[in-house]
């Protein structure tokens, strides 16, 4: 693990200042699920928000920050709210969704589902109270009958449902 971790930030030593020039951020995604510290005997760097804390502080880049995928940090336990607060100022875009459960047994699940880990509402007002002004993006959605493979409509739906948790938010609700 630590021969991966002197090659993260060796990478990123590299190719930051590339990103900064051409005024690209880079956004780090959690091992999802974030299941074990290893695959295979390969460490899985990005499976716990210490990872994360370390990975942001190992060189210091406006280029480098966080897709911050709420449905990961749910699977590992995590509080939306705190998770947001905690990576606020390096969230780059959110990956907006949500399971029931955590690991290892949880399953994917709609974002007004009452059982689910989080209350998306309170999120987006912890998104709005760092000042996060990015894009937001449904992820993973569970399967609606007829839809397409895609899940054009599982999406359909949580886009919806975001963009009015995003109005009420604005509109102080």
């Amino acid at each position: 693990e630590a021969a991966f971790w002197e090659r993260y930030e060796a990478f990123l030593e590299r190719i930051l200042p590339v990103a900064e020039e051409a005024g690209v951020r880079l956004a780090l995604h959690p091992a999802d699920p974030p299941v074990v510290e290893r695959l295979d005997g390969i460490p899985r760097l990005f499976r716990d928000p210490e990872s994360f804390e370390r990975a942001m502080g190992a060189v210091e880049s406006d280029a480098h920050g966080l897709k911050l995928c709420l449905g990961c940090f749910s699977e590992m336990g995590e509080s939306a709210v705190e998770t947001v607060e905690r990576f606020g100022d390096d969230i780059v875009f959110v990956h907006f969704r949500d399971v029931v459960g955590s690991m290892p047994a949880f399953h994917e699940t709609f974002l007004d589902d009452p059982e689910s880990n989080f209350d998306p509402l309170d999120a987006v007002r912890a998104l709005d109270r760092v000042g996060f002004d990015g894009v937001m993006v449904p992820d993973h959605v569970p399967d609606v009958e007829g839809d397409t493979d895609w899940g054009h409509r599982g999406r359909g739906y949580t886009a919806g449902y975001l963009k009015g948790l995003v109005h009420a938010v604005r509109d102080g609700e």
